[in-house]
């Protein structure tokens, strides 16, 4: 019910214009929480989780928003793969903004899916009770920080590559 109550409130964020708090932000630690999230609905031997973020990498960013994008990304990945398999999340930066990869081993998208995916309401698992909005909040989010996000996937039984574009906090310096 919170989690119901959490998606109705951001979707009126949608209707009217919000102002993001953002704030440095250390990446690694908010990826882990937002996985714990997803993790505690299903067995421990199921998904593996492989993360290869450096602790130094900080975000420019809204903790509640960003954790919303990477639990969305969480749960597609998990819901793409129900007889168990591999979540990857990497990094690499670029100009003052890091790619965040997360990549799984599931059951992948058709390339005429891929980029409508985006769109509110659609989605490849309706089956599984998906309803075609946490792609659409995950990029509204992502544009809301100045940043981007989009799909890669070589097709069906290939798995999925979400890749989520931030601008990098900037770095302090002790005096």
């Amino acid at each position: 019910s919170d989690r119901v109550a959490q998606i109705l409130r951001d979707f009126l964020e949608f209707t009217s214009p919000t102002d993001l708090k953002l704030a440095a932000l250390d990446l690694k630690p908010l990826v882990e929480k937002a996985y714990a999230k997803v993790a505690a609905g299903f067995g421990p031997d199921t998904i593996f989780l492989d993360i290869h973020l450096s602790p130094d990498t900080r975000v420019l960013a809204s903790e509640r928003h960003l954790l919303q994008i990477f639990i969305n990304l969480f749960d597609n990945a998990v819901n793409a793969m129900p007889l168990g398999g591999r979540v990857e999340v990497a990094e690499a930066h670029s100009s003052g903004r890091v790619d965040i990869r997360v990549t799984d081993t599931g059951k992948g998208i058709a390339p005429e899916t891929l980029a409508r995916l985006f769109a509110p309401f659609e989605t490849t698992q309706s089956k599984e009770g998906g309803h075609g909005l946490g792609l659409f909040a995950a990029r509204w989010i992502a544009q809301r920080h100045g940043g981007a996000i989009h799909l890669e996937s070589a097709g069906l039984k290939k798995g999925t590559c979400a890749v989520l574009t931030l601008q990098l906090a900037p770095v302090q310096t002790q005096s």
